[in-house]
């Protein structure tokens, strides 16, 4: 389907509307603010492990579910195993790369490593400086309701911190308190078109989230997703969309050039991939 049609999804009617009253505001005016690679392993001596020292490499983390090394109580994390979560080094080079893109500022509009954590976007939105941006990046893991203990909502996981009794998860309730105008959020993790599972609430969770905070739209996931076809795909859409075509034709095209490349063309590569909201701005 997507060879014939560019494709975007809203969630109902309502929202469909809430869409064409948005439209007809202006949007942010600053180009991006971008959240990657974040630290899980901050507390460590040597302030970062190494993809090669947990087993795995940059080519084959997925970003989803470690909850496997988790352990959650009420809002604490064990934070000894939450080091233990695959880091995500290709999204440095995404994030970077989508800022190139856009033609942003590297220093002051990419939040990477240890500084890439849930205080860290509370504050863009407090201080008046996530409102500003037409495009907001999230690259890491997502989690659901469920994939840990005690976890009732869908979150991103955050750099790690050391403050007593913080969490490093930015959950859908602190979601749903953001101040956002932007034309873009990349939700560039797993599962974050999800909701609890129900096939009802498909597009609730984080998207519904993000899309309730301000965003025109939104570009999220439906499965478990590769980290490197990820960078590929999402810097490839913010190229098409920055040479003038839609949001859901830049989309469509990333999709094109991603499925054209022989060890991604299998559609669990790129078919994850869903814009939500107003796919023709």
């Amino acid at each position: 389907m997507i060879r014939d049609y560019a494709i975007s999804h809203i969630p109902s009617a309502n929202a469909w509307m809430s869409l064409k009253r948005l439209a007809q505001t202006p949007s942010g005016t600053q180009a991006l603010l971008a959240w990657g690679d974040p630290l899980f392993a901050a507390l460590r001596p040597e302030g970062r492990d190494s993809a090669a020292a947990l087993g795995t490499t940059a080519r084959s983390v997925i970003r989803s579910r470690p909850e496997q090394v988790l352990d959650i109580e009420k809002s604490r994390v064990d934070v000894l195993r939450y080091a233990e979560i695959p880091p995500l080094p290709d999204t440095r080079v995404e994030v970077i790369a989508l800022a190139r893109t856009l033609k942003a500022n590297l220093e002051r509009d990419v939040i990477l490593g240890a500084a890439a954590t849930r205080a860290s976007v509370l504050a863009a939105s407090q201080d008046g400086s996530l409102v500003q941006k037409r495009v907001i990046v999230f690259a890491t893991h997502g989690l659901l309701p469920g994939d840990l203990p005690n976890l009732d909502q869908p979150a991103l996981a955050m750099a790690s911190t050391d403050l007593p009794g913080a969490t490093p998860l930015l959950t859908l309730e602190d979601v749903l308190g953001l101040k956002l105008n932007a034309e873009w959020v990349v939700l560039s993790a797993c599962n974050t078109a999800g909701a609890d599972g129900r096939v009802e609430e498909a597009m609730s969770g984080l998207a519904r989230g993000f899309f309730y905070a301000g965003s025109r739209s939104l570009l999220v996931t439906h499965w478990a997703v590769d980290s490197a076809s990820a960078t590929l795909l999402t810097t490839k859409t913010f190229e098409a969309y920055q040479a003038g075509v839609t949001r859901a034709m830049a989309l469509r095209s990333a999709m094109m050039a991603v499925m054209l490349e022989k060890r991604y063309e299998h559609p669990a590569f790129w078919a994850p991939y869903a814009l939500v909201g107003e796919g023709g701005g």
